[in-house]
């Protein structure tokens, strides 16, 4: 078992230095869908795929709203 002093400083530290979540959250949704659109039709490529970009899209949607939770 991990002593619990250093448990607690752990706990201190993620509440210090919380990961900027909302930053990412909002960077995935604004990116995602428009670099689709950027590699589909101004830059056509093959490997692009609106089924795995609006995935990642909902996917970001719950990083926004972690101060809420």
């Amino acid at each position: 078992m991990l002593n619990k002093s250093f448990l607690q400083l752990i706990n201190q530290r993620v509440i210090e230095f919380q990961p900027p979540y909302l930053a990412f959250g909002i960077f995935g949704l604004v990116n995602y869908p428009s670099f689709y659109i950027v590699w589909r039709y101004l830059s056509p490529q093959q490997t692009t795929s609106i089924t795995l970009r609006m995935i990642a899209t909902i996917l970001c949607l719950p990083l926004i709203v972690t101060k809420f939770w």
